[in-house]
This record gives structure tokens, C-alpha cells and sequence, in this order.
């Protein structure tokens, strides 16, 4: 926990895990993290349930088959975001808000770097498991403001209904994610020439790869070769159609699916 006190406010930051646990790799039950704060809002005779979120990361970690990057090939550009990686980690920046979204390797950021609090260990039960981080950043009061609604203080955390809103704008944040990178695919009797030519030239931008694809129709834009944005957006509709109509979504993808679908909040 870091505390700054100055004559207009008191600011205080935490993550509870690492102050409760003494790691964020495991999630600190919220009904723990409560009482937690509670003892210490009595201990400091201030009411931390009325001090206003500044920040705040809604996170969870599935145990995958894989290392993270694996996964990073199959999760696409998300609109209104820059999507870039850096070592193990996969960001999403938001364009026009104070929203971040990231991938990352959980067992190596433990094992490498000493983040914030302090250097954490592994636990046990999870030393050589593959732990993928999806994390959702909520960068300023009013981005928090607008996913769970009121004033946006530290209380909120701790009701049920505000506890599902943020739940459920995590999952959305990662289901808003393109993942369709693999086309369906097959010659039938009697399909014709046109048909015919169609599917393979499918195959080629699946061969090619819908990353690939979009990125060469950003260098293309950054290159001038458009001679009007319009020309951009056929461009996209032509050669990224096809995974939006015919496509689906690769099975380490439909693996993360499944694993980040049945996580809830952690009362107790």
C-alpha cells in the first residue's frame, strides 16, 4: 500500500491481492478485502468507502494448455484501440479514452520483473502452470464512472450489482476482441469455376493470415496508395469479409473462450 497526504487530500494505492496475499496471482476474495479496508478505515477514522476511484483494473487469470503468446496470433484489432506486443504481453490501447486492455504472461512477470509492492512469489499450487492474464484498465474517475454508474468511490467494489457490472464489461472487453482467423472451406459438385476460385483465394488470405492482411491495408493507408479513405474501407470489407461470413475462430481461441467464460468474482 502507498499512502501521500497532502493538505487537500489523502491518496492511497493498493492491490489488495499483494497486500493481502503478498501476490496478484492469486484473486484475494472480495468479502476479505472488504473487512480488510473496513479494520482500516476504523483504524484511521476515515471512511475509505467514500474516496473516489481514480484508477481501477479488473483482471482474471486462466490456466491455459499454452504460454500466453500462443494465443497472441488469433486475437485481432480491436476498433478504436492500437493493438501492439512487447516481449509477452499484448496491449490494446483505447484511441479516445483512458482504457487499456492487456495479455500477459502472469508466471513470468512474478518470475522477471519486481512490480509494484514489491517482488511476489508464485504460489505453490500454480508453479509451472501456463497463466494467462487478461487484463481490463479503467484509467481516470469518470471511465470508471461509466461502467458502474454513481460517484465511482472505493464502496461500490463491494455490492453485488457493481461487483457483476464490472464482471461483465471485462468479459464484454474481451469479447469485442475479432478472433474469426480460420475460414471454412470446402469444393463442392457442380460449384463452378467462380466458386472455384472464390475458396481458393480464401485459402490464400488464411495461408496469408487476417493479422497479415490487416496490417499490409494500414501500410498501404500510411503509404498513400488510397486515393480516397472510402477505397480503405472496400478494401476491408472485400478482404476481412470472409472471416466475418465464413469464418471461426481456432481452437486454442475457442480453449480461451471456454476458460474465460466460467470465471466469477470471488466472494469468499
Amino acid at each position: 500500500m502507498g499512502v501521500s497526504i497532502s493538505e487537500s487530500r489523502i491518496k492511497i494505492k493498493i492491490c489488495p491481492n499483494k497486500f493481502i496475499l503478498g501476490n496478484n496471482v492469486e484473486e484475494a476474495p472480495i468479502d476479505t478485502v472488504f473487512n480488510t479496508l473496513y479494520d482500516l478505515s476504523h483504524k484511521l477514522e476515515i471512511d475509505l468507502g467514500q474516496f473516489k476511484l481514480e484508477q481501477l483494473d479488473v483482471t482474471h487469470t486462466a490456466e491455459t494448455d499454452c504460454v500466453p503468446e500462443a494465443y497472441f496470433p488469433y486475437l485481432c484489432n480491436n476498433r478504436g484501440f492500437e493493438r501492439w506486443q512487447l516481449d509477452t504481453s499484448l496491449y490494446y490501447t483505447a484511441n479516445s479514452s483512458k482504457i487499456k486492455k492487456v495479455f500477459y504472461d502472469k508466471a513470468q512477470e512474478v518470475d522477471k520483473r519486481k512490480s509494484w509492492g514489491g517482488r511476489q512469489k508464485i504460489p505453490d499450487n500454480l508453479k509451472g502452470q501456463n497463466l494467462t492474464r487478461f487484463e481490463c484498465r479503467l484509467g481516470s474517475n469518470s471511465e470508471i464512472i461509466k461502467v458502474i454508474g454513481d460517484e465511482g468511490v472505493l464502496g461500490q467494489l463491494f455490492h453485488e450489482q457493481y461487483v457483476q457490472q464490472l464482471q461483465s464489461w471485462w468479459l464484454n472487453q474481451y469479447e469485442v476482441i475479432p478472433k474469426t482467423t480460420e475460414l471454412n472451406w470446402q469444393f463442392k459438385e457442380q460449384m463452378g469455376q467462380k466458386a472455384v476460385d472464390e475458396t481458393i483465394i480464401q485459402l490464400g488470405l488464411m495461408k496469408l493470415n487476417r493479422l497479415q492482411i490487416e496490417e499490409l491495408i494500414e501500410l498501404a493507408d500510411k503509404q498513400g496508395a488510397y486515393k480516397h479513405p472510402s477505397q480503405k474501407t472496400r478494401s476491408k470489407k472485400k478482404l476481412l469479409g470472409a472471416f466475418k461470413t465464413n469464418g471461426k475462430k481456432h481452437n486454442l481461441i475457442n480453449e480461451l473462450d471456454y476458460k474465460y467464460r466460467k470465471v466469477e468474482p470471488k466472494w469468499n
